[in-house]
């Protein structure tokens, strides 16, 4: 084990306090062939065995496979639970690409050290798919362009055929809006890593909304469940800060799990610890903050809800739906952040880490219950 200081300070680990959840979370009964079909799919395309190898620095096989335990499958069939098979299957796939991309953006390699000039030829790349229907992989595309290997866009285009055939027009007009966002953020991400900048805690929250993805998530749960409550989000205001609960929750408990792996990487200043340490917060005041926001924003959320349904009378059932859906993708994010190996460690079971004592290892999470 190799114990780490975070900032250079005398603070090796911290107490990560009982966490109370309000919402129920649930997992998809077909995760395992999902999960088979989806790895397959992706370790189909060179380009993502050549990314894996320059992002773990590893031979390209064993990077993938590695990559491919993080479990974005698994992240997708926890997230929207509810879905049919066959459109759980492409939210699998696209969420593959998504995840991949993150790490693109995060991440030391090429896109970072290549010119700003060429980062954005590969969002231009991105949009031209997103607003066309895709193309099936062995279409006219046949052999990645170089920009294709920056943003895996051959991926995003088979992916995005069949999710563009499946969904609903006005429904796939805000999809790629929510997606194009995350997209245009992760530009400013990297951008932001570059400068080594660390915002205030406001400016950071807000723009994070958007940047973890967290923003476009609510349209995976609609297209999963095959509805489009777009005109209710339009006359509802309260649909909209439901939204916007969610969103600020899947931030802050991404920031709470991602802390140790993100600071190992490269003491990453794009993180909610990072931005409250550098303000006089010690690492433990830092993540009691983080959980207390937590439980607020699920006790805030789960108010407002029942507040909504019991004074909306004659709804249309997909509004109902579209909110349970919404609840379960809080809670089964927070899920997978307990227990994927992308959080705590190459290798490490798919267990949750529960509360304890957090050691910041250089390799692993390691929790105890002991306080040392």
């Amino acid at each position: 084990m190799t114990r780490l200081t975070v900032y250079g300070r005398d603070e090796t680990g911290y107490h990560l306090p009982d966490y109370t959840r309000l919402l129920p979370w649930q997992d998809h009964p077909q995760r395992v062939r999902l999960a088979r079909e989806s790895r397959a799919w992706v370790a189909r395309f060179p380009e993502s065995h050549t990314w894996a190898a320059d992002y773990r620095r590893k031979p390209p096989a064993e990077a993938l496979a590695e990559w491919m335990d993080d479990g974005f499958d698994r992240f997708s069939c926890l997230s929207v639970p509810q879905a049919d098979t066959a459109r759980m299957r492409i939210i699998c796939d696209l969420n593959q690409w998504y995840g991949m991309l993150d790490d693109i953006a995060a991440a030391g390699g090429r896109f970072r050290d290549t010119t700003e000039t060429m980062r954005r030829a590969a969002f231009e790349r991105t949009m031209s798919i997103l607003y066309t229907q895709g193309e099936p992989h062995g279409g006219t595309s046949t052999q990645p362009t170089d920009t294709d290997r920056m943003c895996l866009g051959r991926l995003l285009a088979d992916s995005w055929h069949r999710w563009c055939v499946t969904c609903p027009p006005a429904l796939l007009d805000r999809c790629r809006a929510g997606i194009s966002q995350v997209l245009q953020s992760w530009i400013t991400e990297t951008e932001i890593r570059i400068r080594g900048q660390i915002l205030d805690f406001p400016t950071y929250l807000a723009f994070r909304r958007t940047a973890v993805a967290a923003s476009s998530l609510p349209r995976f749960v609609e297209y999963g469940l095959n509805i489009d409550i777009g005109s209710e989000l339009a006359a509802h205001p309260e649909l909209k800060q439901l939204e916007e609960l969610q969103c600020t929750y899947l931030v802050l408990l991404n920031d709470l799990y991602s802390f140790r792996k993100e600071y190992v990487r490269s003491k990453d200043p794009v993180n909610a610890i990072a931005v409250l340490t550098s303000t006089g917060h010690t690492l433990q005041q830092a993540v009691n903050y983080l959980c207390q926001l937590m439980q607020e924003t699920e006790r805030e959320f789960v108010t407002l809800r029942k507040s909504y349904l019991h004074t909306r009378p004659g709804l249309r059932s997909e509004v109902p739906a579209f909110l349970t859906g919404l609840g379960l993708l809080m809670s089964g994010t927070l899920q997978y952040h307990r227990m994927s190996p992308r959080y705590h460690g190459t290798g490490r079971p798919w267990t949750d880490i529960g509360s304890g004592y957090v050691t910041l290892d250089s390799n692993t999470t390691v929790i105890t219950r002991a306080t040392p």
